[in-house]
């Protein structure tokens, strides 16, 4: 399992923005069944919360939201209502 997590990671790390955020919605999706530990899952998401920081992936959330699973979306959302504005690059 570990290998096809590492594997997958591989993979994602060339594709796009949308691609890799599926895939962390697929990984929570697998979380929630028991399948991956709290911590892996947890690892994904705080990169995705970093993102959030940025004005340019707000926009991309507000625009794309509606793409994810309702709990994957509330989920994200709960995260990113503490996360702090950064200025753009």
């Amino acid at each position: 399992m570990i290998g096809s997590l590492f594997y997958l990671g591989v993979q994602v790390h060339g594709q796009h923005k949308e691609s890799r955020h599926k895939t962390i919605e697929s990984l929570y999706l697998h979380y929630l069944d028991g399948r991956i530990s709290r911590e892996m899952y947890e690892s994904f998401e705080a990169r995705i919360k970093h993102n959030a920081a940025y004005p340019g992936f707000q926009a991309w959330w507000s625009g794309r939201r509606e793409w994810y699973q309702p709990s994957f979306r509330a989920r994200l959302d709960e995260k990113f209502a503490g996360a702090k504005t950064l200025p753009p690059f």
